[in-house]
């Protein structure tokens, strides 16, 4: 079971990776990033963020699961592992050749794939956390509406054109989604499973980081093949760190 000090270590690599995806993504004279991070800023009107309110809801965890594993056995609740999920194979992909051309046609596809997180939203971690204490069914819908977002994204990015050097970045963004997709639906089950629920939680927030991880590569796969977009087709990703 993951302590106290482990949930702040991700808090805290969260943090850096979004600072890393700023820094990639920030103006200079020398190229225009194809890709930018919109961090949420102000505090105001937001609810406690991670590292004050989660430990709490730890110790329920631990408190629930600890006399089952010292017994040697698993609740059946907590069935949830990442090894339960079906990766997307790379002959789904649409892939193309890779040339200057396709490369061009490759960031516009990828912005409107992308476009659904421009749109600001809480943070899930946060919001499966007052599902738990309140058990508010409108909590629960905001964990099925990111679910929803994630799989609509990732049917997005199986439709795009795929160069064929950026394919196994393409497919890894892919299956990011397919784990996230797998954490979001046991997020939702909070009310009736809400072990399976926050353990799910704790790894999704870490799955978020690999996600942006690899969208943050995209900057250098564009800068590789000297390729700028326009302003309208760059991609402006939101990401809430409360």
């Amino acid at each position: 079971m993951p302590s106290k000090k482990v949930i702040y270590i991700f808090a805290i690599l969260f943090l850096v990776v979004v600072g890393w995806l700023w820094w990639l993504g920030r103006p200079t004279t020398e190229a225009v990033p194809a890709i930018t991070i919109d961090t949420a800023s102000s505090t105001a009107n937001l609810p406690p963020t991670l590292v004050n309110n989660w430990p709490a809801r730890e110790a329920v965890i631990e408190n629930n699961l600890a006399p089952n594993y010292a017994s040697g056995t698993k609740p059946a609740e907590f069935s949830f592992s990442l090894g339960s999920t079906t990766p997307i194979k790379r002959s789904a992909l649409k892939i193309v050749s890779a040339a200057t051309s396709t490369v061009v046609a490759y960031g516009p596809a990828l912005a409107t794939a992308l476009a659904p997180y421009a749109a600001p939203r809480e943070n899930e971690l946060t919001v499966l956390g007052q599902a738990y204490d309140t058990q508010d069914a409108t909590l629960v819908a905001k964990l099925k509406a990111a679910r929803i977002l994630h799989q609509t994204v990732q049917k997005n990015l199986l439709a795009v054109k795929v160069p064929a050097d950026a394919a196994d970045l393409h497919l890894t963004l892919v299956n990011d989604l397919t784990v996230l997709i797998s954490l979001a639906k046991n997020m939702e089950q909070v009310s009736t499973q809400p072990l399976l629920a926050l353990q799910s939680g704790q790894v999704y927030q870490l799955a978020l980081v690999n996600f942006y991880s690899q969208l943050g590569t995209l900057n250098n796969y564009f800068t590789k093949w000297g390729v700028t977009l326009d302003q309208k087709d760059r991609i402006n990703i939101f990401v809430n760190i409360k």
